[in-house]
């Protein structure tokens, strides 16, 4: 493993361990799920649950019947890679909790990060960050003993189906490009100026793809809702990788003709 890489699971880890500790935030975000929406919930059932789960291909499903009109998965939900999206009502309140699913490993380094929980540490240090920053949904809980972390639910759907063929051998780049690639100039300055904010909060995603952003059912807010890939400020790289996502998106915006 490179210095960098360690050095980055160690920050996040010590962010996580002796962070400010307290009980569940309150949700903040304008598109979240208010709870009397969901028919389970309206009927009278209050009770801390899981409502509901979040496949492989974004879609909601429901575990109760009456919940299908708000969770409307259809037909079989596809299986996760690597993390279980459960909707789960705690508090009042509609959360995502996600965790890791353990899986059998070839690779001694995918072993290694497995056993130190590395996904877990790295994404809940960066929502730490971002907390109460405009288009990131509120982190409700870090829960370490389980390797689970809880964010809102926001309603809305992912900004593009259609993704453009990845040619150029750079991830990072043709991420970006699936991203922006049919998307129009008001959608691009609006990326632009939800992952300025990240940016400027410390975190630098690195995993800028359409199925990461949502746009808010009732707003039209752009929320970046996954942090897996991150680098952190300030550690060595993290600037240069800073610059490198803006200049990117910012000649993807001047490159679009006027009007589209």
């Amino acid at each position: 493993m490179k210095t960098s890489t360690i050095l980055l699971y160690a920050l996040a880890r010590l962010e996580v361990t002796f962070g400010r500790r307290g009980p569940r935030a309150p949700p903040t975000t304008a598109d979240r799920l208010d709870p009397r929406l969901v028919p389970s919930v309206a009927a009278g059932d209050w009770s801390d649950r899981v409502l509901g789960e979040i496949d492989q291909d974004g879609a909601a499903f429901a575990a109760d019947p009456r919940d299908r009109v708000v969770f409307g998965g259809t037909g079989a939900p596809a299986p996760r890679k690597c993390h279980r999206l459960e909707i789960i009502l705690a508090n009042g309140s509609v959360w995502v909790r996600k965790s890791l699913i353990l899986r059998q490993h070839d690779a001694v380094t995918e072993r290694i990060r497995q056993a130190l929980n590395w996904d877990f540490y790295l994404e809940a240090a960066a929502l730490r960050r971002l907390h109460g920053c405009p288009g990131v949904p509120a982190v409700g809980r870090i829960d370490r003993r389980r390797g689970a972390i809880e964010m809102e639910y926001v309603r809305g759907s992912p900004l593009q189906t259609a993704v453009a063929a990845m040619t150029t051998g750079d991830e990072f780049a043709d991420g970006v490009t699936a991203l922006l690639a049919e998307a129009n100039a008001a959608t691009i300055k609006g990326v632009i100026e939800t992952v300025g904010r990240v940016i400027d909060h410390g975190v630098v995603p690195r995993d800028l793809h359409p199925a990461n952003f949502l746009r808010g059912r009732d707003t039209g807010t752009l929320h970046l809702v996954d942090f897996n890939l991150v680098s952190l400020r300030p550690l060595p790289g993290s600037t240069a990788a800073a610059r490198r996502v803006k200049d990117l998106l910012r000649r993807w915006l001047t490159a679009r003709p006027q009007g589209s």
